[in-house]
């Protein structure tokens, strides 16, 4: 059977005040904020995966892990007792992480829409040969000055979660709101943790109480 994604639709509002954005900017952020929810989704999952999967280890002074301690910390397991057809009592240890469900869900589809208005600007530079002009271009983009973006300050949208389309307020027509609609759906498992999983399903013993 398919999966069914998940549709979530909020409305956010930034206020006027955020000051003019270029086109390029206003396109970004919106980007940008899903790259970043990106990243803490997979850290919370990574976080599910070890606090459930595995015991804490402590650092010592310097950050690193302790070696023996790691050595007798092995991975969490569930034990289940039963009574066989033998009247033998039965221990099975499953590890935990292969009890429970693991479902990874990623970004699969966004739109965002919003209003720009939309002003004209000419800025146009002339291209100097110079010796002078050439100095200050390398100086400018020096190996300590190199540009992470292409696009200049990028801006992050701040606002308050505004009213439903179908709900009238004065407020809601004076500020500039962006309608965003982003679906979840499943993702495969990845490998590692695919491999992960089945050698843990192949550690699973059972030991007979009676002997």
């Amino acid at each position: 059977m398919a999966d069914t994604p998940h549709t979530s639709s909020v409305q956010s509002s930034h206020p006027s005040a955020v000051g003019e954005l270029s086109l390029s900017q206003a396109i970004l952020a919106p980007l940008d904020a899903l790259f970043k929810a990106q990243v803490h989704s997979a850290r919370s999952f990574l976080n599910l995966l070890l606090q459930i999967g595995y015991p804490h280890v402590e650092l010592d002074a310097d950050g690193s892990k302790n070696e023996e301690d790691l050595k007798s910390k092995s991975f969490y397991t569930q034990d289940f007792y039963y009574t066989n057809d033998n009247g033998h009592n039965v221990k099975i240890s499953i590890p935990s992480l292969a009890l429970i469900p693991i479902t990874p869900l990623s970004i699969d589809n966004a739109s965002f829409k919003f209003n720009f208005n939309v002003q004209t600007t000419s800025s146009h530079s002339q291209i100097q040969s110079s010796e002078a002009s050439v100095v200050e271009k390398e100086k400018e983009y020096a190996r300590d000055k190199r540009p992470w973006y292409l696009v200049d300050e990028p801006q992050s949208f701040k606002g308050t979660v505004a009213p439903s389309s179908n709900e009238s307020s004065s407020s809601h027509t004076q500020s500039s709101v962006i309608n965003i609609e982003i679906t979840l759906s499943k993702q495969p498992l990845p490998a590692g943790l695919d491999k992960l999983i089945t050698a843990l399903q192949q550690s699973i013993s059972v030991d007979d109480l009676q002997e």
